[in-house]
């Protein structure tokens, strides 16, 4: 069994990835070749973040992303797309900026007390 714990953001999720992914619904803005699309994150880690959108991307394409933050910052992400799935993409970080890492390290040393166990 895995350890979930929930945070500021909702449910940490632990998976293959090297870096510890959380649940959170954010309003993203990303931006490909001077268009602009809206999605809502469905999980962020360290390097990586799940977009929800009708929007479908080639492998490799990379992202100018604005995330609206549940802290209320807004974190400018550059990205490159590894996956497209129906409901969405799967976004690799190849850029982020001091507002990301902040909160992101926030939610890793603020967890809530009532941790629940969740095998996944």
């Amino acid at each position: 069994m895995k350890a979930s714990i929930e945070c500021a953001i909702g449910e940490i999720m632990q998976d293959k990835r090297q870096t510890t992914r959380f649940e959170t619904t954010c309003e993203v803005e990303f931006r490909s070749g001077g268009i602009i699309q809206r999605g809502t994150s469905l999980d962020l880690s360290l390097n990586g973040l799940f977009i929800e959108t009708d929007v479908r991307f080639s492998p490799h394409t990379i992202l100018d992303i604005l995330i609206h933050l549940p802290d209320g910052t807004i974190s400018r992400l550059k990205g490159k797309v590894v996956r497209s799935l129906g409901n969405g993409i799967g976004v690799e970080i190849i850029e982020k900026d001091s507002s990301y890492l902040h909160y992101y390290s926030s939610c890793l040393l603020e967890p809530k007390p009532h941790a629940a166990l969740r095998e996944h």
